[in-house]
Order: structure tokens, then C-alpha cells, then sequence
């Protein structure tokens, strides 16, 4: 069976007048409506521009996670609502080698071809993936996030972009734990790694409520000012602070501030004219607040960077930051 059997439905294709710089389109399942595409000029080989908005998603594959009936592999469906038509990119950033599947409408994991829409694995040579699909309001669809080698389990999160924030809602999985405990579970995430991860019925929910009442707390407080460094785009002020993580395992970070605050949480390096390289997670009014939550699944002795702003341009005050997780943050500086 070929990936796409019936091209009849694409009978002009003249509103694509030099195809000459794509010469394989096969990876681009849907070629329908792009009514104004200036605005994403060169999405489908560099990336979003600046002012496109991110949304991010983080779980796990778990022991407890569903499972193809005819594979090996560990998998959970995700239903994905956008609010505005428009071209949106999804990519996973994990320790483990994934691979996702996009639908349109419901997935039957007994039929991986039914309503398939788009898939990727090791997108531009990477061990992640990046689905690019133009996307309509108000249609269910569906992400499934698996990997590429059988019996597989670790944590991931889904990086979107577009022109506006979509929904995550996780579906036909009945638990996705697998955070901090005593017991520790050694798991192959692929044949040239092995990462320790620790699992633990005390976390359920992690990735949308709060942690247990035996997560430490660390704080952080400093204040944008006149004299802090500036975004050069967007010309918003901003705090960069390293994150120093001692215990490899999942963390929040909440912001308290008069400001209308927004965060960025980085892997390695920052750079503030290009906001999206390493990023790891985002997050604005969380839950319908003006501050941010960032959650993330953070490794001991990685560098990591937490970025600090505002949503509108020239605010400044101070802020805090509450860290909860398995052990203590350090902040720098």
C-alpha cells in the first residue's frame, strides 16, 4: 500500500507555481488551503516567525500506558483542538526516540492507516519529531505520541506552533505515572541509552493538578527593572536565571507577580533573538491567571535556563518563583 493512494483529490496544483525547491512533497500529506501564507513564509523547512504562539504538552509512557495490539510499543492518544484555521507544527522533545502520528478525528490503534493525516520520526536527523499540517477550527484530531523502539517508556512534551494556542485532552489512557519514589526502574530508551526513571502512584496526575505533600519547595524572587536586559524583538524586558537541578525527575515552576507574567524554560543556551531554539516548555496564564506554570521533566546535571517576562511590552515589578519537585532548585543568579 503506498502512503497516499488517491492524489485525485489535489487536481490543482498551479497555486504552487515553483515546486522546484521541494523536490520530495511526499512528507506533506495535506497541500489543501493555504489562503494567506505570507505571514509563514518558509515553514515548511525553517519554522514559525516570532509572533506565532506556543502552546505545550507534557506526559509520559508508562508501564500503565496503552499499547498497539499487534506491537510492542507503548503509545497514548492525544485529542487536539485548534481554535483558528491555520497551519500548526507539533515537535516532541524526550530522552527517548519518538515518533508521532497525526488523525483526523478518532485513531483506531488497530489501524494505524484509518483517517492518518501525517507522520514523522527523526525529523531533520533528530531521534524527535515534527508534524506540520494545516489544521481546522472546531475538528477533532488526533496526536499520538509512541516510539520507535518496542517496549520503550519515558517522559515527553509537545512543543506547538501556530496562530493561536490549541488544547491538549489525553485520551484512552488510564494512567500516565511515572515520577519520583523510592523504587527506581532502569529503562532502555534506545540502544545506545539507558536513563533511570522512577515510578511512583504518587504523582497522577502531575502534569495538570499539583505534587504530593512530600515535594520540596524552593523560592526565587527578583523584580524586572529599567535597567534589565531587553528582548531585541519583541522589546520586552526579561530575567535569564539558571536552573540548577540536582535530582533527575519532573518539576514545576509558578510565577507570583502584579505583572502579567510569561515563561520560557530553556536546555542550555538562551537567545533572545532567536527564542525558540531550545526551548523546552512555555506557559501563559496558567490556569486563566496572569502568571505562568511551567512543568517539565528536568535531568540532574543539565544546564537549563529560565526565562522570565512579560505579556505586554515596557511593564516592569517584581516577581517570585515557587519551584516544587523531588528536591531542591538552585537559582542563578
Amino acid at each position: 500500500m503506498t502512503q497516499y493512494p488517491d492524489m485525485t483529490q489535489y487536481p490543482d496544483m498551479t497555486q504552487y507555481p515553483d515546486m522546484t525547491q521541494y523536490p520530495d512533497m511526499t512528507q506533506y500529506l495535506d497541500t489543501t488551503e493555504y489562503p494567506d501564507m505570507t505571514q509563514y513564509p518558509d515553514w515548511e523547512i525553517t519554522g514559525f516567525p516570532e509572533n506565532s504562539i506556543i502552546s505545550n504538552y507534557s506526559s509520559a509512557l508508562t508501564l500503565s500506558s496503552e499499547r498497539y495490539p499487534y506491537l510492542s510499543k507503548y503509545y497514548e492518544a492525544i485529542e487536539i483542538i485548534v481554535y483558528i484555521t491555520g497551519t500548526y507544527s507539533f515537535t516532541s522533545t524526550s530522552s527517548i526516540d519518538t515518533f508521532g502520528y497525526l488523525y483526523t478525528g478518532e485513531f483506531n490503534p488497530s489501524n494505524q492507516n484509518l483517517n492518518m493525516l501525517a507522520y514523522n520520526d527523526d525529523y531533520s536527523g533528530s531521534n524527535q519529531f515534527t508534524l506540520i499540517a494545516d489544521l481546522e477550527a472546531g475538528v477533532s484530531y488526533t496526536l499520538v505520541v509512541t516510539t520507535f523502539g518496542s517496549n520503550v517508556m519515558g517522559a515527553f512534551t509537545i512543543i506547538v506552533r501556530g496562530p493561536t494556542y490549541v488544547d491538549f485532552f489525553r485520551r484512552n489512557i488510564t494512567d500516565t505515572t511515572m515520577i519520583m519514589s523510592s523504587e527506581t526502574t532502569t529503562i532502555a530508551t534506545s540502544d545506545e541509552a539507558i536513563v533511570e526513571f522512577e515510578q511512583s502512584t504518587e504523582y497522577p496526575n502531575w502534569e495538570m493538578t499539583e505534587f504530593p505533600e512530600g515535594s520540596i519547595s524552593t523560592s526565587y524572587s527578583s523584580a524586572l527593572t529599567l535597567n534589565s536586559e531587553r528582548n531585541p524583538s519583541s522589546g520586552k524586558y526579561y530575567k535569564e536565571i539558571s536552573i540548577i537541578i540536582y535530582t533527575t525527575g519532573v518539576y514545576s515552576f509558578t510565577s507570583s507577580s502584579s505583572m502579567d507574567t510569561l515563561g520560557y524554560l530553556y536546555t542550555g543556551i538562551y537567545y533572545p533573538s532567536d527564542p525558540n531554539l531550545n526551548l523546552l516548555t512555555s506557559n501563559d496564564d496558567y490556569p486563566g491567571s496572569k502568571q505562568f506554570r511551567l512543568i517539565a521533566y528536568l535531568e540532574a546535571g543539565v544546564s537549563y535556563k529560565l526565562v522570565v517576562t512579560t505579556f505586554p511590552i515596557d511593564t516592569t515589578g517584581s516577581f517570585s518563583i515557587t519551584a516544587i519537585g523531588p528536591n531542591n532548585v538552585n537559582f542563578l543568579p
